[in-house]
């Protein structure tokens, strides 16, 4: 249909002008759908940690603590303290003790005199728990020291752990 707005301009309208911009709106509303939805599904959760004596290594974290059945966690940040000059405090991917070994070995603590807390930053993909996996913790330690190891963690699920870790 073509209308003439004066003399020489005039102006053709289409319904596939219409149908191209319906088309353009649903996609926008479809990717901000996508984008909602990834964003609810990673998510920072609060920090959190294990406390332990030196004279319990080697031993594993709480059984509940860990990713529950369809996520996974992304360990972002981990602290250790305190850690005297004698002290090793090894980190592994184990959830039970007999898993505490070289082979689920994630890193390595060692004490200085100059500072009693380390930090491990594995990278934002670099250590990644699903369910049913669980942290282990063992060696050189003082045993009567109470030690504590803080986690940073961000939660991804199973469904947009691909697209996180790209």
């Amino acid at each position: 249909m073509t209308v003439s707005l004066s003399p020489g301009i005039d102006l053709e309208v289409s319904a596939r002008l219409c149908a191209a911009l319906d088309a353009n709106t649903m996609a926008l509303l479809d990717t901000e759908a996508r984008r909602r939805l990834m964003f609810a599904a990673v998510t920072a959760l609060s920090p959190m940690s294990v406390t332990f004596k030196g004279s319990a290594a080697p031993l594993v974290a709480p059984s509940d603590w860990g990713p529950r059945t369809g996520w996974s966690w992304a360990i972002q940040t981990v602290t250790v303290t305190p850690l005297g000059s004698s002290d090793v405090l090894k980190l592994y991917r184990a959830k039970s003790p007999a898993q505490v070994d070289l082979n689920n070995l994630k890193f390595s603590f060692v004490g200085t005199s100059t500072v009693d807390t380390l930090t491990w930053h594995p990278g934002r993909t670099g250590f990644v728990l699903h369910a049913g996996e669980g942290l282990g913790f063992s060696g050189t330690l003082t045993s009567g020291t109470t030690y504590m190891v803080n986690f940073e963690v961000i939660q991804v699920s199973d469904d947009q752990l691909p697209y996180f870790l790209l």
